[in-house]
């Protein structure tokens, strides 16, 4: 009898764990939490660069708090007022996501294709467009949707890019524009889930949190951007 009744007793409290956790309320479950990353204007990206390209001896990074534990599938809105036909725009982003892909044998991003969404909105859809940002400081900013699950281990829920039209934009590295590409690298390496850089002897790779116009050499990554990206998802 007494056997029995520890039976019932155990079962009993597995069953009220079972329903506490069901109906637990929301305000104790992970919440989607968002952080942006706004890469900005100045001239410290023109005045501050060390005297030579350092990039592939200097392995500074920074972790985010969250990244990708699947592959990040994401959609390019080509339409912008800049006169960039849509394969010319397709081919520059998809060339910043590759940059980071090409650098480790997880397959961090997908292209899926084109769509007429808006970065910027929490929708379930990893999306890249121009918008206004209302900010004229900021050249572009990355949005990321995550929840965190424990210790050390935040997951990214979605993760959008917009540029920002209150700058002129163009692929060709012309001087007086911004660079899609270079842009669009620095801001792909936030969803991968690295931070920005802001020091000067950080100048020349591409998690530097500075750009400005004409500036093209954060399509390339230096050596801290991929030491970073092997340490969140392996070589």
């Amino acid at each position: 009898m007494e056997t029995q009744m520890r039976k019932a007793a155990a079962i009993s409290m597995l069953l009220l764990l079972a329903i506490c956790l069901i109906t637990t309320p929301y305000a104790f479950r992970p919440q989607v939490q968002l952080v942006c990353f706004e890469l900005r204007a100045t001239q410290k990206a023109t005045e501050c660069p060390p005297p030579y390209d350092d990039s592939m001896t200097n392995k500074h990074y920074k972790f985010e708090p969250s990244k990708w534990y699947v592959t990040c599938e994401y959609w390019i809105n080509p339409s912008n007022t800049y006169g960039l036909e849509e394969a010319v725009v397709i081919t520059a982003f998809t060339a910043a996501a590759d940059a980071w892909d090409r650098e480790t044998a997880f397959s961090v991003f997908a292209y899926q294709g084109t769509t007429t969404l808006l970065a910027g909105a929490y929708d379930g859809v990893n999306v890249i467009s121009w918008g206004n940002y209302g900010d004229p400081n900021v050249i572009a900013v990355a949005y990321i949707w995550y929840i965190w699950e424990g210790f050390m281990h935040s997951k990214n829920l979605e993760s959008d890019i917009l540029l920002n039209t209150a700058w002129p934009w163009d692929v060709t590295g012309a001087l007086d524009k911004m660079d899609v590409q270079a842009v669009a690298t620095h801001e792909f390496g936030h969803v991968v889930g690295l931070w920005d850089l802001y020091a000067c002897y950080d100048y020349w790779l591409t998690m530097y949190g500075y750009s400005n116009l004409g500036i093209t050499y954060q399509r390339t990554l230096g050596l801290g951007d991929i030491k970073g990206l092997e340490r969140l998802y392996g070589k």
